[in-house]
């Protein structure tokens, strides 16, 4: 991600495949989502692990992008 920023890239458009709670989401549905839940276990929680600055966590209240969003919908 930080090669493609210097490259000049603002905005990335990636796929993935996921499961869903709600029964009327079919597998290869195309959905657009807001949010997400993260019920991974036992892997690092941040890229960043220190040194002057501190640790860095991303901030994911608004994970995704509004008007990339809007564009696609």
């Amino acid at each position: 991600i930080w090669g493609l920023k210097k490259l000049g890239v603002n905005t990335i458009l990636a796929t993935t495949a996921v499961g869903s709670l709600n029964l009327a989401m079919k597998p290869g549905d195309f959905v657009l989502v807001d949010q997400f839940l993260d019920f991974t276990k036992n892997r690092q929680h941040t890229f960043y692990e220190g040194g002057e600055r501190g640790v860095v966590h991303v901030d994911v209240t608004d994970p995704y992008c509004a008007a990339l969003r809007a564009v696609l919908a």
